[in-house]
């Protein structure tokens, strides 16, 4: 029997009263869908708590970053901050030099940051990542959530397209609920879809809701057969560090300040990021900018089933997917190869 392919598919388009826009950030003119303020200023405000630079990274820090995280292994670390390059060889590895490094470009006076790597393009459901070990501790206590969250893009294989989806001001499943509802007719929100660029950072509101599909357009799909390839990693391989940053007091039972021997030379001049005045900001954009054209009908709109991560308490709603409606042009969001995209969904 020939096995189909795992991303194998009958796909249900739904046809709707009203348009869900689709916006892409490009210089230029508009071309068929609402074309978004070409002004700065304006610009500027769409989502200010979601940013995306390109070119934070040389070539060959990027390269380093990779070695580094494939020989860290995938657990969760601490270090504690150092504001000036003087603490840098005694107390920081190669990867917790650039991660200082970038945030001190950043202004960012954060005390703790906790980080993780991943070399494989997995499937990750939508959540907000949060103190873990004090959730269980305190069932019955808020969640306590980082500061900011970060995504460092170091390499993307020739066949990924594994882009983080965001979804600005919601923690959770049972906020996507709670916005539409309260919204009555006027329930639209946003998604912004941020594609895997090598040399990209992502910076986050730390209580966002935020996933990764795979396949790409898995919220678009009925049903999936099959196992997912990961090699080789020149076509499979999507290598991040994901990093949060938090006050006073580190996540509980997460290892700090571990020292870790990567056998590479701690020289600073080469372990750190580009100077912030050379990183091209990519969203929200200070420049003009249009939506592409679409291709399909205005009227038309597709149904997005959005899985959930962990339990109903972290889910807070009691099902593991919330279903929501957007226009056709979600697909090419999740598909598209660099530009980053905000996409208007609403509760089905």
């Amino acid at each position: 029997m020939t096995r189909k392919p795992y991303w194998s598919t009958t796909l249900a388009i739904l046809q709707c009263p009203y348009f869900l826009s689709f916006s892409t950030f490009l210089p230029g003119k508009a071309h068929g869908l609402t074309t978004l303020p070409s002004s700065g200023p304006q610009a500027s405000t769409s989502h200010p708590t979601i940013q995306v630079w390109n070119d934070v990274l040389s070539t060959q820090i990027c390269d380093t970053l990779h070695d580094c995280a494939c020989s860290i292994g995938l657990g969760h670390r601490v270090f504690t901050r150092s504001h000036d390059k003087a603490g840098y060889n005694n107390s920081h590895n190669i990867v917790e030099q650039v991660l200082n490094s970038i945030l001190n470009e950043l202004g960012d006076d954060s005390k703790y940051v906790e980080y993780w790597t991943r070399q494989e393009w997995r499937n990750i459901h939508a959540h907000a990542d949060i103190d873990e070990y004090l959730a269980k501790r305190q069932i019955d206590a808020p969640f306590r959530f980082p500061m900011k969250g970060h995504v460092l893009y170091l390499h993307t294989g020739s066949e990924v397209r594994g882009p983080t989806c965001v979804f600005p001001d919601m923690r959770s499943g049972g906020d996507l609920l709670k916005t539409a509802i309260d919204k009555n007719d006027d329930n639209d929100f946003d998604l912004v879809v941020i594609p895997a660029v090598s040399g990209r950072l992502l910076r986050f509101q730390g209580d966002y809701l935020h996933a990764v599909p795979r396949p790409t357009d898995l919220w678009l799909l009925n049903f999936v057969q099959g196992a997912p390839d990961f090699q080789p990693e020149s076509k499979w391989g999507r290598s991040v560090i994901l990093f949060n940053t938090w006050g006073n007091q580190p996540p509980l039972e997460v290892p700090i300040d571990e020292a870790i021997d990567l056998d590479m030379p701690l020289d600073i001049e080469k372990c750190s990021c580009n100077e912030k005045d050379n990183w091209k900001c990519i969203f929200p954009s200070e420049h003009p900018y249009k939506s592409i054209p679409s291709v399909f009908d205005e009227n038309s709109s597709v149904t997005a089933k959005v899985w959930l991560l962990g339990d109903y308490r972290r889910r807070g709603h009691q099902m593991q997917t919330v279903k929501l409606s957007a226009n056709e042009d979600i697909r090419r969001a999740l598909h598209e190869e660099s530009i980053v995209s905000s996409v208007s969904m609403r509760l089905t």
